[in-house]
């Protein structure tokens, strides 16, 4: 076989999704500003960084009192669709908590301070 490759896609725009409220916005902009985020605009589309970096972003959630937050509420929805120049654009979606009792029901997701529970 010989296989000839293709330009690889490269990250045009990121966008964060309507499931974003005014405190993920915050936290999301804070993790980039400290964490320096490996998700870049012109970087390769690449599954094992978009991976990581829901990694990263649930361990920063975690770490600023978003108990219980790990990487399964992180999901991507990247468009390649009709882009010559090989550019995808990524929208990042945070899932609604499940509260699991006898029917699935969403909620926030709970903020810890001190010994006080909020939910944001």
């Amino acid at each position: 076989y010989t296989v000839i490759p293709n330009d690889p896609y490269r990250i045009d725009s990121i966008v964060l999704g309507p499931s974003f409220d005014a405190n993920f916005l915050s936290l999301h902009a804070a993790f980039i500003r400290k964490e320096k985020s490996i998700l870049n605009v012109g970087g390769l589309l690449d599954e094992d960084v978009l991976d990581l970096e829901r990694e990263n972003f649930a361990k920063y959630c975690r770490d600023e009192a978003y108990y219980g937050f790990n990487k399964n509420y992180i999901t991507y929805e990247v468009d390649t669709n009709g882009r010559s120049n090989y550019g995808a654009i990524v929208t990042i979606h945070i899932s609604p908590r499940a509260v699991p009792n006898f029917t699935m029901t969403q909620s926030r997701h709970p903020v810890f301070i001190g010994f006080k529970s909020f939910s944001r």
